[in-house]
């Protein structure tokens, strides 16, 4: 049969994968202006560079990249926190590590085949995905629409998704830990004041474990670490929902 939708789904997430991978440059420009801004003594550009590398890590398919943007990124924490530039060195060479590691992205493997056919024993949720990564986004999307048979709506910072969590209720909330303008943790604050969200699961969803950013007092029912290849998000999701509840 030619319209195979698995197939379909198939080949959008693996070019949703290429454009990910097609976005490393460009990541590394915006990583390579901000260290540069913060030799010159701007300390907010620690910051920057901080969550650059916290989002390639996070799209990131290459466990050596992944391992690079992980030094960066707890070397700029550790250059936040410190007085003076004691760890100037350690940042420096792991953001040039990095540089280079993203500006050559390795060949990506092959992904894992996705189930042939897509669930029909599990019921439509309303999920909402809250992610500032446009990427990683668009791949749960198609996952959790086409293989999970669910409704997504998106939103792409802590603003966007007050708006929509106000407006109607959702089975399921995930998001990301870390982004400009609002974390993850104070969205799943949100979720739980807000009385008609009273029922929704959430699932924090980060590069970083909940230990390493200080959030292990997170009022979410889960913290799944990315990336999560789309076979696993759907499972995840239903396993989330299946769980039995605190009432």
């Amino acid at each position: 049969m030619d319209d195979d939708p698995i197939a379909a789904l198939e080949a959008r997430l693996a070019a949703v994968r290429a454009e990910a991978v097609a976005s490393l440059p460009g990541r590394a420009d915006e990583l390579e202006g901000a260290w540069e801004r913060a030799q010159a003594g701007d300390a907010e550009s620690l910051e920057v560079i901080r969550r650059i590398a916290h989002q390639i890590r996070g799209i990131a398919e290459d466990e050596a990249l992944r391992a690079r943007a992980s030094a960066v990124e707890e070397a700029a924490l550790g250059a936040l926190g410190a007085v003076g530039r004691e760890v100037g060195d350690e940042l420096r060479r792991a953001v040039l590590s990095l540089l280079a590691r993203a500006r050559r992205p390795p060949a990506e493997p092959p992904a894992a085949p996705l189930p042939r056919e897509a669930r029909t024993d599990a019921r439509r949720l309303e999920v909402l995905l809250v992610d500032d990564t446009a990427s990683v986004r668009k791949l749960a999307r198609l996952a959790l629409e086409r293989l999970g048979g669910h409704a997504v709506s998106e939103a792409g910072c802590a603003k966007e998704a007050l708006a929509l969590l106000r407006e109607r209720a959702f089975d399921v909330v995930l998001l990301d830990a870390m982004m400009p303008g609002g974390s993850g943790v104070e969205v799943c604050r949100w979720v739980r004041s807000i009385p008609h969200q009273s029922k929704a699961k959430v699932a924090m969803l980060s590069a970083a474990t909940a230990e390493q950013l200080g959030a292990t007092q997170h009022q979410a029912d889960a913290w799944w670490q990315k990336p999560l290849s789309a076979g696993v998000l759907v499972q995840r999701v239903a396993e989330l929902v299946g769980a039995p509840s605190d009432d």
